[in-house]
C-alpha cells in the first residue's frame, strides 16, 4: 500500500522489546518511531489480521492497554507474528479480508497474502478514551449502552467532559473491549 520503504525502527522507550534491524516480534504493545520517506513519525505493531483491517478501513478504532496523548499520524506496522493470522478464516474477519480471486485460494495461501513485519499504512490518530461499561453521564442513556468509552478528561470545563463514543458491533468484534483498556481513535487511513 505504501510507496515507500521503512529505513529503521527506533524503540521510544529502550528495553521493551528487541527489534533487531527494521522488524518487530512484538504482540503489538510499543510505540516506536520510524523513519518512512525520509520523515520520523511515530508507529504501532499490530499483528495480523487486525493491521489488515485497519489498512483496509474495516478497522477504525484500535483497543489498547495504554492510553496515549500523541495526536497525529501514526504508521501501522504488520507485526511478524502469525499466531493469530487463523482468526482472518472466520467471520467477520474472512468477508472483510478477502476479495473474490483470495477466496479461491486455500486458507494456507491466503495467510501467506497479509504482509508481515513492514509499515502497510499511515492513519491519523485523532483521540484516545477510556474503555467503560455504560458510558456517558446521562444515566437513563448509559444503562443501556453494554460497552463504550469515554473522553479521559475530568474537567467539566473541557468541551470533551462526558463525551462517549459506542462502537458498531464489527468494532467490538475487531477489538478488545475489556473495560479499563483505551480507544484510539484511526481517520484517514491510507
Amino acid at each position: 500500500r505504501l510507496s515507500g520503504s521503512l529505513q529503521y525502527i527506533r524503540l521510544r522507550r529502550t528495553g521493551d522489546v528487541d527489534y533487531g534491524e527494521s522488524s518487530s516480534e512484538a504482540l503489538g504493545t510499543v510505540c516506536v518511531d520510524v523513519v518512512l520517506e525520509g520523515a520520523v513519525m511515530k508507529a504501532i505493531t499490530v499483528l495480523q489480521p487486525w493491521a489488515s483491517l485497519i489498512a483496509c478501513g474495516a478497522k477504525k478504532i484500535e483497543t489498547r492497554s495504554w492510553a496515549t496523548s500523541y495526536r497525529g499520524p501514526i504508521a501501522i506496522h504488520a507485526g511478524k507474528g502469525m499466531q493469530f493470522a487463523d482468526l482472518s478464516a472466520r467471520d467477520p474477519f474472512f468477508p472483510v479480508l478477502w476479495n473474490a480471486e483470495q477466496i479461491k485460494m486455500t486458507h494456507k495461501q491466503r495467510v501467506k497474502t497479509l504482509p508481515y513485519g513492514k509499515v502497510i499504512a499511515i492513519a491519523d490518530l485523532v483521540d484516545c478514551y477510556y474503555i467503560v461499561c455504560h458510558p456517558g453521564t446521562d444515566i437513563d442513556v448509559a444503562k443501556n449502552i453494554r460497552v463504550g468509552a469515554e473522553s479521559m478528561t475530568l474537567n467539566k470545563r473541557n468541551p470533551d467532559f462526558g463525551k462517549y463514543i459506542v462502537p458498531t458491533e464489527q468494532e467490538v468484534a475487531f477489538g478488545d473491549w475489556t473495560p479499563g483498556r483505551y480507544a484510539w481513535i484511526l481517520e484517514n487511513v491510507r
